[in-house]
């Protein structure tokens, strides 16, 4: 069998039922770097350490600069890892499921346990500055619960649900359910995450959930009635598809809606520099589990919080001297 092949069997049967954002394009440079015409069984250990050294020079869109020139960064290790286990997959599926003769590898030698336990992708400013818009003209209410979830960093799955009864905006209170817990927790919010819900209070488009969004067609779906133009709650599926959509429609194709967390809580320790803050924000039952994801340093978030620190420093003087001026004149 031909890894083309093998790559158009393994799309039909299994990739074309994942959600995980990115995974067309992998499989497309996967085929550019191997081949459509190698024979499986011809696929050496060298051509695969040949791959994962070609995919960490890979390159994607950054924004573009003051200039307005194109910018662009070296892809994460976790893209190379993806691509890596998209490999395995494809090549894994075709021997055990249509019984291709393949060489068997000792994945470990690429894939390291490591990178895909640890490994943070942050949103920076400039790709925010281009998904934001994007998702406001295809979903408001998507765009506010991206924008919620950034600045009191939760799960997707634990935001989506919440509804208006298990909301106390006056107590400053939400009631969310969390991974791996079966009884509802009252998790804080303040500031920017609370006045997002007092405005959202305010609208009031559904009578219990949060966050909702418009069906596009009327049909039947797991079991429930969609009507074309009815507002219903916000479901996940919903959100991954508004969210990778606008990814890839300003060239981003590694971002998954569980960076946004990721991006709420660099930004949070990198703003307060109190790990044992921003575990308390993640709801993670043990400290250690926050150090070994967010004790790092990463150039372009230390940049992003250095300038958001000193915006807000100028504002802070500026009060000042306003004030100044106006006891002065007064």
């Amino acid at each position: 069998m031909t890894f083309g092949r093998a790559c158009t069997i393994w799309w039909d049967e299994v990739g074309v039922n994942n959600k995980e954002t990115g995974l067309q394009f992998r499989l497309d440079r996967l085929r550019e770097l191997i081949g459509e015409d190698r024979i499986l069984k011809d696929i050496t250990p060298e051509i695969i350490t040949g791959v994962k050294n070609a995919r960490a020079k890979d390159v994607r869109t950054a924004g573009k600069g003051e200039d307005g020139e194109q910018l662009y960064r070296v892809i994460t290790p976790a893209a190379v890892k993806a691509t890596l286990v998209t490999l395995r997959s494809v090549i894994n599926h075709a021997a055990t499921a249509h019984g291709a003769a393949v060489r068997v590898f000792n994945w470990k030698t690429w894939i390291k346990k490591d990178n895909e336990e640890y490994d943070v992708r942050v949103i920076t400013e400039t790709e925010e500055a281009l998904i934001w818009p994007v998702l406001t003209e295809m979903d408001e209410d998507v765009a506010e619960l991206a924008t919620f979830d950034l600045n009191h960093p939760k799960r997707i799955n634990e935001i989506i649900p919440l509804s208006w009864p298990n909301t106390d905006i006056s107590g400053g209170f939400i009631r969310i359910k969390l991974k791996g817990r079966g009884k509802l927790k009252d998790d804080p919010i303040a500031g920017d995450a609370l006045d997002q819900l007092k405005l959202l209070r305010a609208r009031r488009l559904h009578k219990d959930a949060v966050f909702t969004y418009v069906s596009e067609r009327t049909r039947a779906y797991n079991g429930v009635n969609h009507v074309k133009g009815q507002r219903r709650p916000m479901t996940y599926d919903h959100f991954y598809k508004v969210w990778t959509a606008a990814c890839a429609k300003v060239g981003i194709t590694d971002l998954n809606p569980h960076c946004i967390r990721h991006t709420g809580a660099t930004r949070a320790y990198w703003e307060t520099r109190d790990i044992n803050y921003v575990s308390e924000l993640l709801n993670h039952a043990d400290v250690r589990t926050t150090k070994r994801y967010y004790l790092k340093t990463d150039p372009e978030v230390i940049r992003d919080t250095m300038r958001t620190i000193s915006e807000n420093r100028k504002k802070k003087v500026s009060a000042k001297v306003s004030a100044r001026k106006l006891k002065l004149v007064s």
